[in-house]
């Protein structure tokens, strides 16, 4: 990115920079010539720091989770990454189902309630408490 002369990067933007010269833009060679410029500072500082800068010293690193932990998380995030486009599909054609069921007059709203209480009961039971 930088255009180092003898690499392939160079070449190309010299062939760039010459024919948008022989076209007479020169406010964009001028833009374009400024940037690689200010690039080939942060390349050369990190080059320097890599090679004639000592390495700073290396912290033991803390690890949070084990190695099966980290294999599970990884994997559960892939599947949340295949799953998660459909989701919106699934709660909308779930909606969909309740709402042609009580529509049809196969289920009652009341029954739709105590179905939804029934649901609620089996996530939180601590929330239910039966007198």
């Amino acid at each position: 990115m930088a255009g180092i002369p003898p690499l392939a990067g160079f070449f190309g933007k010299y062939y760039i920079m010459s024919s948008a010269l022989d076209r007479g833009l020169f406010v964009p060679v001028i833009a374009a010539l400024s940037l690689s410029v200010a690039t080939t500072y942060y390349y050369i500082r990190i080059i320097r720091t890599l090679w004639f800068e000592g390495a700073p010293a290396v912290k033991t690193p803390i690890v949070l989770l084990s190695y099966h932990q980290r294999v599970l998380l990884s994997t559960l995030s892939g599947l949340l990454w295949i799953v998660a486009p459909f989701l919106p599909v699934l709660v909308t054609a779930f909606d969909a189902s309740i709402f042609s069921l009580t529509l049809c007059g196969d289920i009652s709203s009341g029954q739709l309630l105590v179905y939804f209480d029934l649901l609620a009961a089996q996530a939180a039971p601590s929330r239910f408490v039966l007198h």
